[in-house]
């Protein structure tokens, strides 16, 4: 997404810039795909701005790292790729651009090829597009991103499925690989249980390998709750939940769990499945827009403190 300014900066690509636009434009998306659906010009506002300024994704676009910026990147292309499609209203060629959005996110980070069969289940038995359709769009807009991907892998790596993580210094080191079961009950305690402390200089602290998630990332708490009260089918719902847990259950079998850090940063990669159930949840109750305009004001709050505390270098 970078290479235009990459051709005329080079080394020198502003990507802080870039990923500042890229949030900008991630939450007017946001914005006008929450109002499209049904919700409230308020709500709509106040959810886009929470999932963009209120979470990890602050942290990821204000760090300008290699793996923030492939994740922010992901995170905005599977919200993009989702809308597409569930919001095509009978366009073959939006909802195959949508299944090119989650392509393209799967080059950035690829547990989002996930995401496809997840679609294709919605668009199929909640959206009513017959199967053989949705097989077209898929093979359409997805098809060749996964083809060229598979391939620039095999060249490069010898495996369709290698991304080259593996051939990272500090995987080599790892005793376990990358991906093991024996980091599982650790990332669990740090990305669920783990509270920020008091240092001995007085300064709130957290910890590197990852904090409780729901500490900073409350409007994703609330967003689950969707699951339960938006109007979709039993095997949609089913689709979603187990989608998100399939993931979620890998990423903990990873031995970074995001490491460095503030918050938890991986919870980006299943922003966008709960995305696709408020897309599906018209207006809430005022009860609930309260609630969520105290977690907006909350989760700015913790989020800024969290990127100050973290690039003045407050991290033991």
């Amino acid at each position: 997404m970078e290479l235009p300014l990459t051709l005329i900066f080079g080394r020198n690509t502003p990507t802080y810039f870039t990923l500042f636009l890229t949030a900008i434009g991630i939450a007017l998306f946001l914005f006008t795909r929450l109002k499209a659906s049904g919700h409230g010009g308020s709500t709509s506002w106040m959810i886009a701005l929470t999932f963009v300024a209120g979470s990890n994704l602050l942290f990821a676009t204000t760090t300008g790292g290699v793996w923030h910026e492939a994740q922010t990147y992901g995170f905005c292309l599977g919200i993009l790729g989702g809308a597409l499609i569930l919001q095509a209203h009978g366009s073959r060629l939006r909802s195959a651009l949508g299944y090119t959005m989650l392509a393209l996110a799967t080059g950035c980070r690829p547990f989002y090829a996930l995401y496809v069969p997840l679609l294709m289940i919605l668009e199929n038995r909640q959206m009513g597009v017959s199967l053989r359709e949705v097989i077209l769009r898929v093979t359409l807009g997805a098809g060749p991103i996964f083809a060229a991907l598979c391939g620039y892998n095999y060249v490069r790596f010898g495996n369709v499925l290698e991304f080259g993580h593996k051939y990272l210094p500090w995987s080599q080191q790892l005793q376990d690989g990358i991906f093991s079961f024996a980091y599982f009950k650790r990332n669990f305690y740090h990305s669920f249980i783990k509270l920020p402390y008091i240092n001995e200089n007085g300064i709130l602290t957290f910890d590197l390998r990852a904090t409780a998630f729901w500490i900073n990332n409350l409007i994703f708490v609330w967003a689950l709750i969707a699951f339960f009260n938006c109007r979709m089918k039993k095997i949609s719902r089913v689709a979603l939940v187990g989608t998100l847990s399939v993931i979620w259950f890998f990423l903990l079998m990873h031995e970074s769990n995001g490491w460095t850090q503030f918050g938890y940063r991986y919870l980006l990669d299943l922003y966008p499945i709960t995305f696709l159930a408020l897309l599906f949840r018209s207006q809430i109750s005022r009860r609930e827009e309260y609630a969520v305009a105290l977690i907006l004001v909350y989760s700015i709050a913790v989020n800024l403190y969290g990127i100050w505390w973290y690039g003045i270098g407050l991290k033991g």
